[in-house]
């Protein structure tokens, strides 16, 4: 083990588009400071790794990048890649590194990032957001000064390098861990999520907008200005507004709102664009950015209970069928919170009664009228409505009868947005009836006798 002061002079830091996967020396990240100012990124490179073979801590000192404070840095020289390629400054203090002949040091840079060519440099952003991997070529040298005085320097220590960085690729793996609308109001949908990301990168605020089949249908934020995303997985805090701009996009909306509330996922699109990022660096190299995610649906039941207040049987000359008017309360889950209506005007329903898991009718109910009582609690009434019996011994059992009731249902109303029309919502709920206890309590209160007629009273 060994302390050394490294001092390492870049000549030369070109870029280079084409992939290169091979014996990466560097992971680092890119950031930007808190002024956006085009000529300093903040913490440009997070660590430097050099290899064994580089470095022999053997027979010499360990050596490791830094960067020399200096006042008049001269003029690079042209980059010697043919592909896309830009010069930069990096100027650090010495530092002290503790050698070890076991394995590679890593050494934490934190510098100022001075851009000489803005262009090229947003080619190479745009490069980091779209591609796999990027390779910078790196020209340096170093002087090594070790602590002690009665141990040697070594100076003009010559280092040309080309690193692979891992890319964003596109930011394939983003998936949706959670979503919430119950911050929703009387005007408007709002929407928080909670993204997954599993690449690399420093981003400040982040923007997309929201599309479904091509149509706009609002956009989320980042709750933070400043987002660090690590390797592996990450977990981002979003808010946004669903909305529309345009019949077209309302129906769009409409089809994502009708997936969330019956259990189905939409694909939905993340759209980054010219505000994609409050870095002004970035901002143009992440313009186009599509991100396709699953929206995923309402975890629960929008009808949560339906509860039979009344209920009349007609008989029929049809033996399989009786007429049937019954007063339902009906409570919901809302998915947009207590703050947010949801007006429901009208139900369709086609449930199956099962009783001990067979069936003992099928009831359809169509353009039922309902009316709301609180946020979350509904009344409907039908009459004279067909209930097919598939089963008739079941109501001779003991009161009361637990029946469930399995289907769906689709109700005609409105929300923050507009009209809503949702159909295929999931109904499976358990509803007490009373049964006729097979007549067992049954007695004469009373007899009359009008007249007698030949043998016959």
């Amino acid at each position: 083990m060994a302390l050394f002061e490294v001092v390492v002079s870049f000549a030369e830091v070109s870029f280079d588009e084409v992939a290169d996967w091979a014996d990466k020396r560097l992971d680092k990240t890119l950031g930007i400071d808190e002024s956006g100012e085009p000529k300093l990124i903040a913490e440009a490179f997070a660590a430097a790794m050099y290899n064994r073979k580089i470095i022999n801590t053997q027979n010499n000192p360990r050596r490791a990048i830094s960067e020399p404070p200096t006042d008049d840095p001269k003029p690079h020289q042209a980059a010697r890649v043919q592909s896309l390629q830009f010069n930069k400054y990096f100027y650090v203090k010495s530092i002290s590194i503790t050698g070890d002949a076991a394995g590679p040091t890593i050494v934490p840079i934190n510098s100022p990032f001075i851009v000489s060519d803005m262009k090229a440099f947003r080619n190479f952003a745009r490069s980091l957001i779209f591609e796999p991997n990027v390779v910078w070529h790196l020209k340096a040298e170093a002087t090594v000064r070790p602590i002690s005085r009665h141990m040697l320097s070594y100076s003009k220590i010559p280092f040309n390098k080309e690193v692979t960085l891992d890319a964003l690729n596109r930011l394939p793996n983003v998936s949706i861990v959670s979503i919430s609308l119950k911050r929703s109001d009387a005007y408007r949908v709002l929407i928080d999520l909670i993204i997954k990301i599993t690449n690399p990168s420093i981003f400040s605020q982040l923007y997309f907008s929201l599309q479904y089949n091509n149509w706009s249908i609002g956009h989320v934020e980042s709750t933070s200005n400043n987002i660090t995303i690590h390797p592996s997985e990450n977990a981002i805090q979003f808010f946004g507004e669903l909305q529309s701009a345009s019949s077209e996009s309302y129906n769009a909306l409409s089809i994502v709102i009708q997936n969330f509330l019956t259990g189905q996922t939409s694909n939905v699109e993340a759209l980054a664009g010219p505000n994609a990022t409050s870095y002004p660096l970035l901002a143009v190299g992440i313009i186009g950015l599509s991100l396709n995610v699953h929206m995923p649906p309402f975890k629960e039941q929008l009808i949560a209970s339906l509860i039979f207040n009344s209920m009349s049987l007609i008989p029929s000359t049809n033996k399989k069928k009786v007429m049937l008017s019954a007063s339902i309360t009906i409570k919901i889950n809302s998915p947009l919170g207590p703050k947010s209506p949801l007006n429901i005007q009208k139900m369709d329903m086609s449930v199956f009664l099962l009783y001990e898991n067979d069936s003992v009718g099928i009831l359809n109910v169509s353009q039922a009228p309902v009316k709301q009582l609180d946020e979350i609690t509904y009344q409907s009434q039908f009459n004279t409505k067909y209930l097919s019996l598939t089963d008739t011994g079941a109501a001779n059992k003991t009161h009361p009868i637990d029946f469930r009731i399995v289907g769906v249902a689709s109700i005609v109303g409105s929300f923050a947005l507009g009209p809503l029309n949702i159909d295929q919502l999931l109904i499976e709920n358990n509803v007490p009836l009373v049964g006729l206890d097979s007549l067992n309590d049954v007695h004469v209160d009373e007899i009359s006798v009008d007249r007698t007629q030949g043998a016959a009273l």
